[in-house]
């Protein structure tokens, strides 16, 4: 029985630690080429997903649907393997980006005046991957995101198709373990916006603003 309580601590504390980073300002993408892409843990079943992560097992349900394109600012690569995502990001929709645009063509300048609105309209979203497919795009749009800040060039914009995501519960399974944690877990993700991302694609930013 101590075993099993000092795991459970251990999870939720690892759980709750990633929501408080979430929660910060200022985020950065990191690349996902350290992932293992042969499989995602993914489970698509209707309206329920299911996203098995290591030793945890989250139970979500869609909410709507999602269609949009975006201009990332940041995000996050959840690499431990005990995560109920598999990447956040910071995007500006489109349609907000344009509207900035046409007054403040620099507005992802920080010094930009275009920069205080852009980064009131930009989203966090944690991100469950539906497939490799999804996974390996939103890699390839990271990679791209670092290399063009560095070298102080275009934008990097993606195309997400997917749907709006309810945590429901979160269990532990470890074997002949089960352990129901949805009472200490959920309440703190409560705010959070989980979208399921089936399918991620790359976009021309420059093309997007027109």
């Amino acid at each position: 029985m101590g075993r099993n309580l000092m795991g459970r601590f251990v999870f939720v504390f690892a759980l709750l630690v990633g929501a408080a980073m979430l929660a910060a300002n200022g985020v950065s993408i990191s690349s996902l080429s350290s992932l293992d892409l042969r499989g995602v843990g993914t489970r698509i079943e209707g309206r329920r997903v299911v996203l098995e992560s290591g030793q945890l097992e989250a139970h979500f349900s869609k909410a709507g649907s999602i269609e949009e394109s975006y201009m990332l600012f940041g995000g996050d690569l959840q690499e431990h393997r005990n995560s109920i995502m598999h990447a956040t990001i910071a995007g500006l929709a489109t349609q907000h980006a344009r509207f900035i645009a046409a007054r403040h063509p620099d507005f992802y300048m920080c010094k930009s005046p275009g920069a205080k609105p852009a980064q009131q309209l930009t989203e966090t979203m944690a991100l469950v991957a539906g497939d490799r497919a999804a996974l390996s795009a939103l890699d390839e749009a990271a990679t791209l995101f670092h290399e063009r800040v560095r070298a102080g060039g275009e934008r990097t914009c993606i195309h997400l198709r997917g749907a709006p995501l309810v945590l429901e519960s979160v269990r532990i399974e470890d074997g002949e373990v089960s352990q129901d944690i949805s009472h200490e877990v959920v309440p703190k993700f409560v705010a959070m916006n989980f979208v399921l991302a089936e399918s991620v694609e790359l976009e021309d930013c420059k093309t997007l603003l027109r």
